[in-house]
């Protein structure tokens, strides 16, 4: 994820916090999930 993230930022270096702020949300979720279980 953070090198698809790292790839994309090359590619839409305007909008680096929203990619950012996406694997963020991701990892959150997943944390949760596995935490939930």
């Amino acid at each position: 994820a953070a090198i698809t993230a790292l790839l994309a930022v090359q590619f839409i270096p305007g909008n680096w916090y929203i990619i950012l702020a996406a694997v963020a949300a991701v990892l959150a979720g997943v944390v949760t999930e596995k935490h939930a279980k």
